[in-house]
């Protein structure tokens, strides 16, 4: 199951928008590939909040990069690049967050495996 289907860009220092996994998927493994066109520090953020939940703010959320164990690959980086990694651990959603941008863009886009639900 794709989670979204066009990469989410992000051209500053910000977070990306929440992407909702599917929680009754077992195992959830989430494939992430990342591609920065600048010099930018990113790292890839889950949290294990309600997305859903009403009044729900992404940015008071509960987001962490995830604990080692919990991915393979590499959800971080400082330099221009791709990047990739599939994380293992349970959660609600997954965010890019880019500390410092110099130039150009970092995108996000992510995939569930075994997902119970059909793609």
């Amino acid at each position: 199951m794709k989670l979204n289907l066009n990469p989410i860009v992000v051209s500053a220092v910000a977070n990306s928008a929440p992407i909702p996994t599917d929680t009754r998927s077992n195992p959830t493994n989430i494939g992430v590939n990342v591609n920065s066109t600048g010099a930018n520090t990113y790292q890839v953020q889950i949290t294990q909040d309600d997305v859903y939940a009403p009044g729900y703010v992404a940015s008071s959320g509960n987001w962490y990069t995830p604990p080692t164990g919990q991915f393979t690959g590499t959800l971080n980086g400082t330099a221009a690049g791709f990047t990739n990694g599939v994380i293992t651990g349970f959660c609600t959603a997954v965010r890019l967050s880019v500390s410092v941008y110099a130039s150009g863009s970092v995108s996000i886009q992510c995939w569930q495996t075994d997902s119970t639900q059909g793609g």
